[in-house]
């Protein structure tokens, strides 16, 4: 829970189990225990704006709101396919029940939808977002131009079939506001929110100079000094003001996106990412490290510096709103093992949290195996949850949406069963189509024959994420070709990627191809019937390589992901069929199958057994409801509202059955930095902690056993039956628990467990600290 909450807003929060609690005299021991369900919902799943299919090639930054009879979706796109290029315009969708959807049409440029069209013929229209007020919906966004309408914009419409009327805001006289003497651009980000107070905050990203605090000779966008704020009305939305926001110490260029929640106690919180980008920024980011947290207790005017919240995501925009008529709140943010900037964006799943604080609990994937997802805006009505989200790299990026419901039911407690691990990976043969994923590569056993001026390679494929089709760089020549959205050849020299504008559409077979021409510098793209060419300068490259790889990348340590679908063949210079899936003896004799970017080579069997993979379903047996965890699988425990900082302890018992395995995690607690586990280890049950391992007692195969588990503190206690109790130390920021590995990231140790667990003798108490200090 967050560190900072006050006694009395703890006390508030809480005051209904303190009232059981206080009512008899051994209330630490009477705590009422609490029983669990599984939440299964219905996941609906929908195209707002397919990329592939229209004119828009550049969709990204939507938000969504129920106003009136139905559901409007905005966001920002251009015709041409990459990020802030000019004439980006806010556009706009509506929809009856969120799964059809409106042709989009320009929203705040366009007389047909607004009353004062703002223009932006060579600037650029930011991220809308959403919120209805009253009878009204408003809009905040932005324009970045170089004239008179460069600004932020509060938008409002005042019914579904009316227009909208846009006011440029403005901070005396001024669309960039002086916060510090320093003027700073502003840059909405999320839905506004309205407090229970009745104030609005809009949260923002404050772009000001050149940070102070930036290395020696950086300059541009990244190392600029940017604040995560709000603006915030009082009056409806007449007037605004700006607070200063707030800054991670020492980085104050990497600020970006924030979001806001009110608690129960009055307190906003702030979520916003960590925006370490390494294509501007050399660097990695950790984890535990991409989620940043902030409160205020003065209604958004002020903020505490941001600090890490210590789950594990990734480095994107994330969005949290409250469930109405409880202590619920949602997150929609990535459940995935942080790796290459971008590529790990997936898995956009459903954390939840009860009654405040920072220990949102990752639960049920809602986006299944989609490349790149990110950048989710949600909205209720009724029993049911809408959002739209991003869908594809900038090249070709749609807009998709999901409906969720039924809602989960405010007074029950959830195990929400993830889906956090890549598919594992797979190389295989069948009927004359090469299926890959998860990293796997075609190595040439020998470097085919690239003639030093001219490159021409065409394929028959059908994409299911972008990756690399061919490379052949070494230290002295050689390119690459893939895909990006679009399809892509990197030449070397020049050193920027040339980038074709044909889109490349997933799920469904297309010719694709390239021809370089070096000397002249031309680059023919082409994608079924149609074709494109680029020019470039050339420089002294030549595309000969001395070894190349088909479908990832050649050179160890590259950044470059591994293509993941079906290929049929791939051809150079329209006679060399490099490539021949309905060959399985050429493909045995003529490549090495390997796993990672210049990783190991593993036989290259035209089909070979894969291993289990890591999986979390529910199956009923006996009349019981049963939860079955494989691997390093897992499920989000949803907690009663808790404070360890406060003294709270959290008690959680399970029936379980080993089925087989010697190595796992049976149960994870606390934050991805100091976590505790229950693991199988060989027959034994072992809780670990830093550097500390228990025994807890041993397997007994083919029986359910009993777990109970204990945590507040610095202390996680663990018993097994009826043996002896387990105590390890350790201190996390708050209390988190996982049925399963909750944290695989930061543990990669490998599991071939497959545990049951009896969902109906799940349960959870929290003993409240009545010793807490008065405020």
């Amino acid at each position: 829970m967050c560190p900072a909450h006050t006694a009395h807003g703890r006390f508030a929060l809480h005051s209904a189990l303190l009232l059981a609690v206080l009512s008899s005299p051994a209330a630490p021991y009477d705590a009422p225990w609490r029983s669990y369900a599984v939440y299964q919902p219905r996941i609906e799943r929908a195209v707002v704006v397919d990329a592939a299919e229209q004119p828009l090639r550049y969709n990204h930054d939507s938000s969504v709101a129920w106003f009136v009879d139905r559901w409007f979706c905005l966001w920002n796109a251009n015709t041409i396919p990459e990020e802030g290029a000019p004439g980006q315009l806010n556009v706009m969708s509506t929809s009856l029940d969120g799964l059809t959807w409106s042709p989009p049409q320009p929203a705040f440029s366009d007389a047909a939808r607004c009353a004062n069209p703002v223009p932006c013929a060579d600037g650029t229209q930011w991220q809308p977002n959403l919120l209805a007020v009253g009878n009204r919906l408003w809009c905040l966004w932005s324009q970045a131009s170089k004239d008179a309408h460069h600004g932020c914009y509060l938008s409002v419409l005042d019914s579904p079939d009316g227009r909208w009327t846009n006011r440029l805001l403005t901070w005396e006289g001024r669309a960039d506001p002086l916060i510090d003497g320093k003027p700073f651009r502003l840059f909405p980000t999320q839905n506004p929110v309205r407090l229970s107070t009745g104030r609005v905050l809009a949260p923002v990203t404050l772009m000001g100079p050149l940070s102070a605090a930036a290395p020696a000779g950086k300059s541009g966008w990244q190392w600029l000094e940017k604040r995560n704020s709000v603006l915030y009305s009082d009056d409806e939305g007449a007037t605004w003001q700006v607070s200063p926001g707030t800054t991670l110490p020492g980085l104050d260029w990497r600020q970006w996106e924030p979001t806001v929640v009110e608690q129960s106690d009055g307190a906003v919180l702030m979520f916003a990412r960590n925006n370490l980008i390494p294509a501007l920024e050399p660097g990695t980011v950790r984890a535990t490290e991409t989620l940043t947290w902030s409160v205020s207790r003065d209604g958004g005017a002020t903020w505490s510096p941001h600090a890490f919240v210590p789950l594990e995501t990734v480095v994107s925009r994330m969005q949290v709103l409250r469930q109405p008529g409880g202590d619920r709140a949602f997150m929609l943010h990535n459940d995935w093992p942080a790796g290459t900037f971008g590529a790990d964006r997936r898995n956009l799943a459903l954390f939840v949290n009860r009654g405040g604080g920072i220990d949102f609990t990752a639960g049920i994937g809602l986006t299944g195996r989609e490349p790149e997802v990110a950048y989710p805006q949600m909205g209720l009505c009724g029993d049911s949850l809408l959002f739209s989200y991003s869908q594809g790299a900038c090249g070709l990026r749609s807009i998709r949406a999901v409906r969720l419901s039924p809602l989960p039911a405010p007074g029950q407690l959830y195990l929400y069963p993830r889906s956090n691990h890549p598919p594992q990976p797979q190389c295989t043969l069948t009927n004359g189509v090469l299926t890959l994923s998860g990293g796997n590569a075609l190595a040439c056993r020998v470097a085919p024959s690239v003639r030093p001026d001219r490159f021409s390679a065409e394929a028959e494929m059908n994409p299911a994420d972008d990756g690399v089709l061919f490379d052949n760089r070494s230290p002295r020549g050689g390119l690459v070709w893939g895909l990006s959205g679009v399809a892509f050849v990197h030449l070397g020299d020049p050193d920027k990627n040339i980038r074709s504008t044909l889109p490349v559409p997933r799920g469904r077979w297309s010719r694709v191809g390239v021809t370089v021409d070096y000397p002249r510098g031309e680059v023919t793209f082409s994608v079924g019937d149609r074709t494109e060419r680029l020019t470039f300068k050339p420089g002294r490259r030549s595309l000969a390589g001395t070894a190349a790889t088909l479908f990832g990348a050649n050179l160890s340590g590259s950044r470059l992901t591994a293509f993941e679908g079906d290929v049929r063949t791939l051809t150079l210079d329209a006679t060399n069929r490099l490539f021949e899936a309905s060959d399985a003896a050429a493909f045995a004799r003529d490549f090495a199958v390997r796993s990672g970017n210049a990783g190991s080579a593993i036989p290259p069997a035209a089909s070979r057994p894969q291993p289990a993979g890591s999986c979390a379903n529910t199956f009923y047996e006996a009349g019981k409801t049963r939860l079955r965890l494989t691997g390093r699988a897992s499920a989000g425990v949803e907690l009663a509202a808790n404070e360890r900082k406060a003294g709270d302890t959290v008690e959680l018992a399970f029936d379980f059955l080993i089925e087989r395995g010697a190595r796992g995690t049976l149960c994870t607690v606390g934050d991805a930095e100091r976590p505790a586990r229950v693991v199988v280890s060989g027959d034994e049950i072992v809780l670990a902690a830093g550097g500390t391992a228990l025994p807890c007692g041993k397997i007994a195969a083919g029986v359910w056993q009993h777990l109970t588990l204990s945590t507040g503190g610095d202390h996680t206690r663990a018993t097994l039956d009826d043996r002896p109790q387990a105590d390890v130390r350790h201190l996390p920021q708050a209390t988190w628990v996982y049925l399963g590995e909750g944290y695989p990231a930061s543990y990669p140790a490998a599991s071939d467990i497959a545990c049951v667990i009896d969902v109906t003798s799940v349960r959870s108490r929290v003993i409240i600290n009545q010793t807490s200090p008065a405020p």
